[in-house]
């Protein structure tokens, strides 16, 4: 799919309903995947000196033993459940696209990871998993308010085992504001980190937010998970002068 065919598999508005919404939704996440360098490069943030900060980080700070399961929960690329098995995780990596699976399974080989091309809310795991991983699942575009994903919610998590922990990470510019379709491909919901904490309200939780980029983790390690680091990120939101200002929202989701 060429650059200039990028948008013709978009919806002309976005539909009310749920059902009508997951479907269209992922039906965006498989075509945006089919064009060439996706998976490469798929978003922004891919940094991979970055990334591999922001896993040891996350790691550090919550005490992530070698040995442990854990599921990344639409696993994009393969590039969180490669950084995690270089700590000797155990991971299963769940994807919905066809392409993404077989580009993992390509990169970084079988051993990695048991690479699973599956509806990541369809899965027949029942408390399995020490911890899950979910970053930026698109399909949690679809809810105006954190009511409409609980269900959602409790079909993650029960994957993860009873005292296990999910980390679910979000990118917002914390305006509680819908990008429209005409302006971004996923038409994605910038959830204030209240909006993320009542879409986990069953749960106990822990929310930080560092910069998109996730710069700070490099030179903070596990201290960039603090509240005054994640006052400090949120703060400096409205004053950046970019179409593309965010904040990097972790939760912390323990079962």
């Amino acid at each position: 799919m060429k650059n200039n065919e990028e948008k013709t598999f978009l919806p002309d508005i976005y539909p009310e309903d749920l059902s009508d919404r997951k479907e269209i939704e992922s039906h965006i996440y498989n075509k945006w995947y089919e064009i060439n360098g996706k998976l490469d490069r798929p978003f922004y943030y891919h940094n991979l000196k970055n990334e591999e900060s922001f896993i040891k980080s996350l790691i550090a700070k919550f005490n992530i033993k070698s040995g442990s399961d854990l599921i990344d929960i639409g696993c994009g690329n393969g590039l969180y459940a490669m950084l995690f098995r270089k700590h000797g995780i155990q991971i299963t990596a769940v994807d919905i696209s066809n392409n993404a699976i077989r580009y993992c399974i390509n990169r970084y080989g079988k051993e990695v990871a048991d690479w699973t091309c599956s509806d990541a809310l369809e899965l027949d795991y029942n408390e399995t998993f020490d911890y899950g991983f979910c970053n930026f699942f698109t399909l949690f575009n679809m809810f105006d308010t954190p009511q409409q994903g609980t269900k959602y919610v409790d079909k993650i998590m029960k994957y993860i085992k009873k005292g296990g922990t999910l980390f679910f990470i979000w990118y917002s510019d914390l305006t509680a504001v819908r990008f429209g379709l005409a302006n971004n491909r996923f038409a994605i919901m910038n959830f204030t980190m209240r909006q993320l904490e009542c879409l986990f309200s069953a749960f106990k939780l822990e929310s930080y937010a560092i910069d998109s980029m996730a710069r700070l983790p490099i030179y903070l390690k596990k201290y960039a998970f603090n509240k005054f680091i994640t006052r400090l990120s949120c703060a400096v939101i409205p004053v950046l002068d970019s179409s593309w200002k965010r904040v990097r929202i972790i939760l912390v989701v323990h079962k």
